[in-house]
């Protein structure tokens, strides 16, 4: 296994953007991204233990039956969570993404981070969501959109071997406080061109979460939005896992 650059865009086929649409006060920090495959994903992911589990949650879950996406929004600066139109608002906020890039609603996951309580304004989404610009090189640009207290980007690619086939695997992840075993504040997004049949994926993401992000404490809180979102294409070629 080789570390690359690029995180979420290292695999063949996915591209990312982000801008700011003014959910966050701070003019110069983008706070909307988009994640995006050229095809149709095999979907794997796992979500906050927390009882309370915001909307974005819901709604990705429900567009997960099938096991398959091909796209994430996500909004930092407001966690749509606790709030009388958190669902209506994530429906909507999936639905502009979907509309924008031209698939099926269900097709579209849903993420958001930050302040708890208060209502998204959706329609500041609507408005901007069309005007990203996606790039296989806008990875960080992405990293940067999805952070709220994080002092850094959080990025990382590998390139591996299945069989003569090299295939790529990126992330991207934001996450500072509220971080308790089960989650936390913590929103993670992998990309992948490897072949893989979901129920695999869904097998080592739980695995590996379990030893990993289950076992991290900052502060002892966990949170309303925490998931793991792992989208593999195929791309490469390989021989199916």
């Amino acid at each position: 296994m080789k570390v690359i650059e690029n995180g979420v865009c290292a695999a063949i086929g996915f591209k990312a953007g982000s801008i700011h649409c003014g959910i966050r006060k701070n003019q110069t920090k983008d706070d909307l991204a988009l994640i995006v495959s050229d095809t149709i994903c095999q979907t794997a992911a796992v979500y906050t233990k927390n009882k309370v589990k915001a909307a974005p949650i819901l709604v990705t879950k429900k567009h997960l039956i099938n096991g398959m996406s091909q796209a994430i929004i996500v909004n930092s600066g407001n966690a749509n969570a606790c709030n009388p139109k958190e669902i209506e608002n994530a429906e909507l906020e999936a639905q502009c993404a979907a509309d924008y890039l031209n698939m099926d609603v269900e097709n579209v996951l849903v993420a958001s981070t930050g302040v708890i309580g208060q209502v998204l304004p959706i329609e500041k989404i609507q408005d901007k969501v069309s005007d990203i610009n996606l790039s296989s090189e806008n990875n960080s640009n992405a990293a940067k959109a999805i952070m709220t207290t994080d002092t850094k980007e959080k990025t990382v690619a590998v390139e591996f071997k299945m069989g003569s086939v090299t295939c790529h695997m990126g992330g991207i992840c934001k996450g500072s406080g509220m971080i308790h075993p089960n989650m936390g504040t913590m929103l993670a997004f992998i990309t992948t061109d490897c072949k893989v049949e979901q129920n695999v994926l869904q097998s080592c993401l739980l695995d590996n979460t379990n030893k990993t992000f289950n076992r991290v404490s900052v502060d002892g809180d966990t949170s309303t939005n925490d998931m793991c979102i792992v989208m593999a294409n195929g791309m490469a070629q390989n021989e199916i896992i």
